[in-house]
């Protein structure tokens, strides 16, 4: 490309140019995210029934259509306990990162702790998949209103920047009904090809005209359409916690642990010239939940580039560190980060 690129607001110089490109680093075929939950032999035994395979995404949909709200609870908690049983790694993984965030405890406290974020998890995604079921009303508190209605005062874009805590899944859309404004979802894609493209067809259902869904991928075409969306003024929701397969990261203690963060969220937002909003979505009960809006992050725009890229993902990082003490059970991190 030139360095003076034509996109449809306008022409970007030839560093914005390079930050929208490369928010989103390209991924290597078949490449497993860094951060999934390991898996083995079983995966390719067991097919679509591996618990990453499409067969639970449709039964899980179909259960929450089907099931009476009385029964609910008692079926989460069956599932919780069959989870927690069969899978040992992600039991090993959570145990390790929750002694980080808790401190060391004994083994029938590890275990419970495993349990409670299991059953958390199971419950977000129970309620991940309702939000496809009619009739079903979702009661959510925004904390922190003052400050998504000042972001909002400014007629230019921002960057919704969330982590794999509390129910990210419904962060994003239910952020659309209190903004006048176009969002786009940026997701990554699942570990198993039906999977994916029954979540893509799932989400095509949601997708109305101020709600959008982008698939990470390896085109890097991908951050120009993005930036063209911060510079129409349209909202890009993103979760910012995990780095892709080949792409740009920086390391950032959270929690006590060195952890690579995705540069790409700070270099669009930096390209754009627009704030980074930290948004949290914790749950509080059956349907209830807490969006936690955390003061904006300003990209600088002058003087050097990388340190100005890595100086807000510090910032962010310190962000999902406080939702992660927050909350500790609903951090939902399956691959163990203390290895």
């Amino acid at each position: 490309m030139s360095s003076a690129t034509t996109s449809p607001v306008g022409k970007l110089s030839s560093e914005e140019e390079t930050d929208a490109e490369q928010a989103f680093g390209a991924i290597k075929p078949e490449a497993i995210p860094p951060h999934a939950p390991r898996t083995g032999r079983l995966r390719k035994l067991l097919g679509p029934f591996y618990f990453t395979g499409v067969f639970w995404y449709r039964f899980h949909l179909w259960g929450m259509r089907v099931l009476p709200n009385p029964l609910v609870g008692p079926t989460v908690a069956l599932f919780t306990v069959v989870f927690y049983l069969t899978l040992g790694r992600v039991r090993k993984a959570l145990g390790n990162n929750l002694d980080v965030v808790l401190g060391p405890c004994g083994f029938l406290e590890r275990q419970r702790r495993v349990l409670k974020t299991i059953n958390t998890f199971a419950w977000c995604l129970s309620e991940r998949y309702e939000q496809f079921v009619p009739g079903r009303v979702f009661d959510e508190q925004m904390i922190g209103i003052e400050r998504w209605k000042e972001i909002l005062t400014d007629p230019t874009g921002f960057v919704i920047a969330t982590a794999h805590v509390g129910n990210w899944e419904l962060a994003s859309a239910l952020s659309v009904g209190r903004a006048d404004r176009t969002c786009n979802i940026v997701r990554e894609r699942e570990l198993d090809a039906e999977s994916q493209e029954f979540v893509e067809q799932l989400l095509s259902k949601l997708e109305l005209g101020s709600y959008r869904t982008h698939f990470a991928d390896d085109d890097p075409l991908m951050g120009l359409e993005l930036l063209d969306a911060l510079r129409r003024g349209e909202m890009v929701a993103l979760q910012a916690d995990r780095p892709r397969s080949g792409g740009r990261s920086h390391m950032v203690n959270v929690c006590g642990l060195n952890i690579p963060l995705p540069i790409g969220t700070a270099a669009l937002a930096r390209s754009a010239k627009v704030a980074i909003v930290p948004v949290f979505f914790f749950r509080v009960g059956r349907r209830k939940y807490h969006s936690v809006v955390r003061p904006a992050i300003r990209v600088e725009t002058e003087g050097n580039r990388q340190r100005a890229l890595e100086i807000a993902i510090e910032q962010l990082g310190r962000e999902i560190e406080w939702a992660i003490r927050e909350s500790p059970h609903e951090w939902f991190c399956f691959s163990d980060l203390t290895e």
